[in-house]
C-alpha cells in the first residue's frame, strides 16, 4: 500500500469518528431538546423553577449516565427549590417534605442549559416543578411559601487583603465567585455596576466599607434595584491562623436589615507576598457564598409570604391491648405526611386519648387512618373518633368527658 493510499485511508478513519460523534452530538441535543418533559402537560401551567442545577454521574455509557443525572436531579432540585421559597425557620422539615414527596407529580420538565462528557456526564440544568402540587404539598405541613419573587438587587464586590481595597478593579475574585454563585438563585434578580467612571467618583471602596447608604442606593438606582448589598470580604490572621470574613450588608430606603456573616478558617492557605493562593480562595468563596446567599434577604421572603391552611384538630380515643400498642399507634399515625401534631392527652387503665393535628380535609385525613391499618368510628362529639387496629376490637365503655379546650 502506498504512502497516500495510507493518508487517504487514515484520514476516512478520522472523518468516520467525527461523523460518529457528530451524530452523538445531535442525538443529545435532540433529547435535551426535549427536556426530560413528561407528557401530558398544559404548555402554560405556572411553574417553580431552579436555576443552573449542577449534577455529575460516572460509570457507564453515555445514554444510561445521562438518564441517571436527570433522575436524580429531579429530586435533588427539589431542595433547593423549599430553601428558595420558604422561610429559613422552616428548613428544619424540608427532610421530611422531600422525603414524603411523590417527586413525579411534582415534577414538570428539566431543560439542559450546558452539559460536558469526559469520562462522566457533567451537565447544568434548569428544573421546573408545577406551582399548583408544590403548594398542595407545602400545604400538608403548613409550610408558607413565597410565590413571587424579591426584586432586582444589586451586589457591590469588596475585597480586602493585605490592607488593600478591591471593588471596581477588573481582577476581583469576589465577583467571580459572586458571579458564579447567583447563577443558582431564582428568588432575587442580582446585577452588578459598570463602574463606569461617573460610579467611581461617587462611590469608593472605602465609601462602601462604611456604609454610605445613601450613595450606594443612589447607584442602585441607576440599575432598577430597589436594594444594594455590600459583600465585604475580608482575609484576618488571628492567633490560630487565617479566616475568611464575610459581611453582606444591605441597604434599601427605609429598611434596616440586620448583615449577614460568615466565617471560615482557612486551612492550609498559602500567601505568595500578600496574596492568597487563588484556586483555594475561589473554593473558599464557593462555600461561603452558598451560606450566605441562601440567608440574603430574608425579611423579602416574609413580605411575600403566602399562609397555607391552617391545621385541623381530632381526638383519638384508643384502647389498648397490650403495653406495645401505644407505641404502635403512635407510629402509625405519625408516619402519616398529613400530621402535624401528635401528642398523648389522657392515659388510664381503660383508655387513651391522643390530640392529633392536621393538614388537609378531614376525610382525607379519615381515610389516610383506614389505610394506615385502623378502624375510625365517628362518635357524636364531632372532635372526638374511636379508633382501633383493624381486626382488633375495640373493648370497653365508651367515656367521652375529655377537654376539648386546648386549641
Amino acid at each position: 500500500m502506498t504512502i497516500s493510499m495510507l493518508h487517504r485511508t487514515f484520514n476516512l478513519q478520522k472523518l468516520a469518528r467525527r461523523c460518529q460523534f457528530l451524530v452523538l452530538s445531535a442525538m443529545l441535543l435532540c433529547a435535551a431538546t426535549y427536556a426530560f418533559a413528561q407528557d401530558g402537560i398544559t404548555p402554560y401551567e405556572q411553574t417553580f423553577v431552579v436555576k443552573n442545577y449542577e449534577v455529575k454521574e460516572y460509570n457507564g455509557p453515555i445514554f444510561n449516565m445521562r438518564e441517571r443525572a436527570l433522575t436524580k436531579v429531579k429530586k435533588e432540585a427539589l431542595g433547593r427549590l423549599l430553601k428558595q421559597i420558604t422561610p429559613r425557620k422552616t428548613w428544619g422539615v424540608h427532610s421530611q417534605i422531600i422525603a414524603q414527596a411523590n417527586i413525579d407529580n411534582l415534577f414538570y420538565k428539566a431543560v439542559i442549559d450546558q452539559e460536558e462528557i469526559t469520562n462522566h456526564y457533567q451537565a447544568s440544568v434548569h428544573v421546573f416543578y408545577r406551582q399548583s402540587a408544590v403548594r398542595d404539598l407545602l400545604a400538608r405541613y403548613g409550610v408558607p411559601y413565597s410565590k413571587s419573587t424579591g426584586g432586582r438587587v444589586m451586589l457591590l464586590p469588596l475585597y480586602e487583603y493585605a490592607s488593600n481595597l478591591v471593588m471596581w478593579e477588573s481582577q476581583n475574585p469576589v465577583k467571580e465567585a459572586l458571579q458564579k454563585a447567583i447563577k443558582s438563585s431564582a428568588f432575587f434578580e442580582y446585577v452588578f455596576p459598570k463602574g463606569t467612571v461617573a460610579e467611581r467618583n461617587k462611590l469608593s471602596a472605602k465609601l462602601a466599607m462604611y456604609g454610605a447608604g445613601d450613595v450606594i442606593t443612589d447607584v442602585a438606582k441607576a440599575y432598577d434595584a430597589e436594594a444594594a448589598v455590600v459583600v465585604y470580604v475580608k482575609i484576618s490572621e488571628r492567633y490560630d491562623g487565617f479566616y475568611l470574613d464575610v459581611t453582606a450588608t444591605w441597604f434599601e430606603e427605609d429598611t434596616l436589615v440586620e448583615p449577614v456573616i460568615y466565617s471560615l478558617p482557612l486551612n492550609g492557605l498559602v500567601l505568595f507576598d500578600g496574596y492568597p493562593d487563588e484556586d483555594k480562595l475561589a473554593s473558599y468563596l464557593d462555600t461561603a457564598f452558598a451560606d450566605v446567599l441562601s440567608r440574603l434577604g430574608e425579611h423579602k421572603r416574609h413580605e411575600n409570604l403566602i399562609e397555607v391552611d391552617k391545621p385541623g384538630r381530632i381526638f383519638l380515643r384508643f384502647k389498648p391491648q397490650d403495653p406495645t400498642d401505644l407505641e404502635k399507634i403512635q407510629t402509625r399515625v405519625s408516619a402519616l405526611s398529613s400530621v402535624k401534631n401528635f401528642k398523648l392527652r389522657v392515659l388510664n387503665i381503660k383508655d387513651s386519648v391522643f390530640q392529633v393535628d392536621y393538614y388537609g380535609e378531614r376525610l382525607g385525613f379519615k381515610n389516610a387512618l383506614i389505610e394506615a391499618g385502623m378502624t375510625v368510628e365517628e362518635t357524636t362529639m364531632p372532635m372526638v373518633w374511636k379508633v382501633a387496629f383493624q381486626n382488633d376490637p375495640f373493648l370497653g365503655p365508651v367515656d367521652y368527658s375529655i377537654e376539648t379546650t386546648d386549641q
